[in-house]
């Protein structure tokens, strides 16, 4: 990977400019933008850092307004609310070269800024009723359901397990014939497709793991 740097005077303050050219590959694109605390970027000179083109391009620190007491921050005070970032498949050339270009606004070192590919094992979704869940893996086939429960379940990511309330109909099997060998699915979180589960004291929805 080639690296250029170039600083320029600019309104009355430093900036400095990482040019960052790469080959694209399969996998999920990920940007690390490590200690820029705020990003204007341009990738293949399609503008991605302001926030008005790209809301969650820009890394923003917390900010606690009003008197300070201890609960407000509890751990990573002051660091960005967010890490990583995701480059849509979209904005990159799929032959040939691919430019960054980064502009550090208020700190911090765009040397140090990395692009990094991810592959994805496994996607999650957890919906209340009436809601459209679309399962994907990446332009890869979606190759089994691992966990799925309509109801009250319980857990994150990884993690799911099922509620005191679960729908008459078997969830697993449903989304099995529905998503696995399709790169995507979209799904109605509805009691009409999965059962009416007796859930009395709290909201359905629809926990789903689909292994890639």
């Amino acid at each position: 990977m080639k690296q250029l740097y170039q600083k320029d005077k600019e309104s009355s303050h430093q900036r400095e400019r990482l040019k960052r050219r790469e080959k694209t590959h399969h996998g999920s694109r990920l940007v690390d933008p490590f200690e820029l605390e705020k990003m204007p970027s341009f990738l293949n000179e399609t503008m991605i850092g302001e926030e008005e083109n790209n809301p969650g391009f820009s890394i923003v620190q917390l900010v606690f307004l009003g008197p300070y007491h201890a609960e407000k921050c509890l751990t990573n005070c002051g660091e960005p609310t967010q890490r990583w970032y995701h480059v849509p498949r979209s904005f990159l050339n799929a032959e040939g070269d691919n430019t960054l270009v980064l502009f550090e606004e208020m700190g911090g070192n765009p040397s140090l800024v990395n692009f990094q590919t991810t592959r994805v094992g496994s996607v999650c979704a957890n919906v209340y009723e009436k809601n459209t869940i679309e399962l994907s893996c990446d332009r890869k086939p979606i190759s089994a359901i691992k966990f799925a429960s309509f109801g009250n379940p319980d857990g994150n990511c990884g993690s799911f397990e099922k509620g005191t309330c679960e729908s008459s109909n078997n969830t697993v099997d449903i989304l099995t014939q529905e998503c696995v060998g399709k790169e995507k699915c979209f799904i109605d979180v509805s009691t009409e497709k999965f059962g009416a589960p007796d859930c009395t004291e709290s909201a359905r929805r629809l926990a789903v793991e689909a292994i890639c």
